[in-house]
């Protein structure tokens, strides 16, 4: 198997097994909103925010140290699974008895439980990571995607059932540990790897320095993605940190079927690559084709979020479908910037990682700082601004790192960038000419079929070279689209 077709298959199973997960949580989501107090939602997406933040220390790079290994050393895993365990039990301390209390003051009451709870869930993903990190390292990405959606069909089952038997805020606790539990113990029971009393004073110093680096960037990274809840939280209260929860939410939904599987299969993928130059192909390469099918996705999120959030949600939801369209926006140079963690990782450049994510904590801590207390959907357009500005770093570093021509990989993604903007101006021209009476899912539909017909036909006209090289490429990797992609072959 080629290196694109390893990555793209890779990627595809990535992504329907956080598809799958990501659809049931938020069918969860939607429907415990519905049910319940807006204050309450806002409660539980404040306590996500710290239990985020305490996965990151949970795994602490260890997905990352044992995929740039040569080989799979079992001491080495079962190292790296009891420093992962003991990391989890202390989490769960720290959480229940200091953390908790503390926000139970200075939040909400009541969210101090519903944060204790749900850490529970680190000693369950704790005893799994090397697991999930051994998988990868083999590209058995079919495997993982079938134990997530086993996780995640059983935990949606107990999350609608206690959602509809009026638990509230507990029904997404329950799918939250229930998912955990489910997926730990059919990963365990699937993998022929088993953790040993081994033991090496050189292995566990190893992962604890590398692991600090890592360690520290992936907190800022999950600092980038989250202050904007705790700002919220501290400046409004629980109704706003609901509010930019509920269209973070649905903006997530739709990153981890894009986004995040490209993220996945580019920390496996890439760490085999030999040098900076293949490296920098593969980046080109890997971007201009997703891309192609990335982009138009966020922009026409952001085109019905306005009807989107008030049909999923209901109408008290209606500003976070602003919220959602301001980050769908600033999807495109994100989707860029995903690949500079696992370029750098393979690199071995984790102190330029850390540096970086700094940088871009440090401006978030100010924006959050300086605009939290004019809501959620004026943070959300400061937020989207801040991305776009920093897409000049990303193609900086990629520059200086791997040699790449800032030029070559504008000129890669800029087909479906020009394309997805031809959608969102056809789509916002036909809802102006909709009549305002129209049931929303005809208007929805139309919205669709505008933006999905426009921007289909920009790519082919506008852009054939491109359109026929990522024909070409799909074709390659999935030979049963060839006859669909026959026609644009012949036409270039």
């Amino acid at each position: 198997m080629n290196f694109k077709r390893q990555f793209v298959v890779s990627a595809f199973w990535s992504s329907i097994g956080n598809g799958a997960s990501s659809l049931i949580s938020f069918v969860v989501f939607a429907l415990v909103v519905h049910l319940v107090e807006a204050e309450a939602v806002g409660i539980v997406a404040f306590a996500m925010v710290f239990i985020v933040f305490g996965r990151v220390f949970v795994e602490a790079g260890t997905h990352e140290l044992i995929l740039r290994r040569k080989e799979f050393d079992d001491r080495y895993a079962s190292v790296a699974f009891w420093l992962s365990l003991a990391i989890s039990a202390i989490a769960v301390l720290l959480f229940a008895l200091i953390l908790a209390p503390l926000i139970d003051r200075v939040f909400a009451p009541g969210s101090g439980i519903v944060l204790t709870v749900l850490s529970l869930s680190f000693l369950v993903d704790g005893s799994r990571v090397v697991h999930e990190a051994k998988f990868r390292r083999d590209f058995k990405y079919r495997e993982l995607a079938i134990r997530y959606m086993a996780g995640t069909l059983v935990s949606g089952i107990v999350g609608v059932w206690a959602a509809y038997a009026g638990y509230g805020v507990w029904a997404l606790v329950a799918q939250r540990l229930v998912a955990s539990l489910v997926t730990t113990a059919v990963t365990w029971f699937s993998s022929t790897w088993r953790p040993s009393l081994l033991w090496s004073r050189e292995f566990a110093s190893e992962q604890i320095v590398h692991g600090v680096g890592l360690l520290g960037a992936s907190t800022l990274k999950i600092i980038i993605q989250r202050v904007p809840e705790v700002a919220l939280g501290l400046a409004q209260g629980p109704l706003s940190v609901a509010i930019y929860g509920v269209g973070i939410r649905t903006y997530e939904a739709l990153y981890q079927l894009t986004a995040f599987p490209l993220l996945s299969a580019a920390m496996s993928s890439f760490a085999r690559l030999p040098d900076r130059e293949s490296l920098a192909k593969a980046y080109v390469s890997t971007t201009g084709f997703f891309s192609t099918f990335s982009f138009p996705l966020f922009f026409g999120m952001a085109v019905i979020a306005e009807q989107l959030v008030p049909l999923l949600f209901g109408p008290k939801w209606q500003t976070s479908g602003f919220v959602l369209m301001a980050l769908a926006v600033s999807a495109p140079p994100s989707v860029l910037g995903v690949l500079l963690h696992p370029v750098l990782n393979a690199l071995g450049r984790t102190a330029l990682i850390f540096k970086l994510n700094l940088g871009s904590a440090i401006v978030m801590l100010a924006a959050c700082a300086i605009f939290a207390a004019h809501g959620p959907v004026v943070v959300a357009i400061v937020l989207a601004i801040r991305i776009y500005l920093g897409l000049a770093c990303i193609l900086f570093v990629l520059k200086r790192e791997v040699g790449i021509d800032p030029r070559a990989i504008l000129l890669a993604n800029a087909p479906p960038f020009f394309s997805s903007l031809a959608m969102l101006a056809a789509a916002i021209a036909i809802r102006h000419i909709l009549p305002h009476d129209l049931p929303t899912i005809l208007v929805l539909a139309a919205l669709v079929l505008t933006g999905a017909v426009t921007y289909m036909a920009v790519m082919i006209l506008a852009f054939p070279r491109h359109s026929a090289q990522v024909a070409q490429e799909a074709s390659e990797m999935f030979p049963g689209l060839k006859r669909f992609a026959r026609p644009l072959l012949r036409a270039n």
